[in-house]
């Protein structure tokens, strides 16, 4: 799904870690190589669901709030991408993903 994805969207992830747990080159994991920028809380001083860190992924991608896209399984993370204006969908399984539901 990744893989289709990013050959047709400029993919990137958000991601609330440190730098003990996010590799040094991410591309040698296999989910991770299909994105194409990481946006890093401890990079950007700020977590999910922190304006600032939203802030940082809009800027860093070059994109307005309403040229994006969004999903996570936390709900107080899609509600703080949508205040911004960002357009965020909870993700709940990827069987509901793939049938369209």
């Amino acid at each position: 799904m990744l893989e289709g994805l990013a050959a047709r969207y400029r993919l990137v992830l958000l991601s609330n870690t440190n730098a003990i747990h996010f590799p040094s080159d991410p591309r040698e994991l296999p989910l991770l190589r299909h994105f194409h920028d990481w946006i890093l809380s401890y990079e950007v001083h700020a977590m999910k669901p922190r304006r600032e860190i939203f802030q940082a992924a809009l800027e860093r991608c070059g994109c307005r709030p309403e040229e994006c896209f969004y999903t996570d399984d936390i709900a107080a993370y899609i509600e703080a991408a949508q205040r911004l204006g960002i357009d965020a969908v909870q993700f709940e399984s990827l069987g509901a993903v793939c049938s369209g539901n």
